[in-house]
């Protein structure tokens, strides 16, 4: 479902600590179908042609990053006048 386990233990009527000390291997396998649910959904849509699914995977698994060039140029395009402090 992904509720945070306090809130699981809340609804089942038991303490988190003892919800995560008899409950562990649920807790993970629970959040491990989840998690598999939700990268077969989003490789569906990609492998689709989804463009947000496309980026979003391209970002993360074949670590692509959007780059940005930055240039800096002093008045009518000429050189940069760098003045200190020191020299007003």
């Amino acid at each position: 479902m992904g509720l945070p386990h306090e809130q699981i233990a809340l609804l089942v009527g038991i303490d988190d600590k003892t919800l995560r000390k008899y409950y562990r291997e649920e807790l993970d396998l629970g959040k491990a179908k989840a998690n598999g649910q939700i990268a077969k959904t989003l490789y569906s849509k990609a492998v689709g042609g989804d463009t947000t699914s496309l980026i979003w995977w391209t970002k993360t698994q074949m670590k692509w990053a959007e780059t940005q060039k930055h240039e800096l140029t002093g008045a009518e395009g000429g050189d940069l006048v760098i003045k200190w402090a020191s020299e007003k």
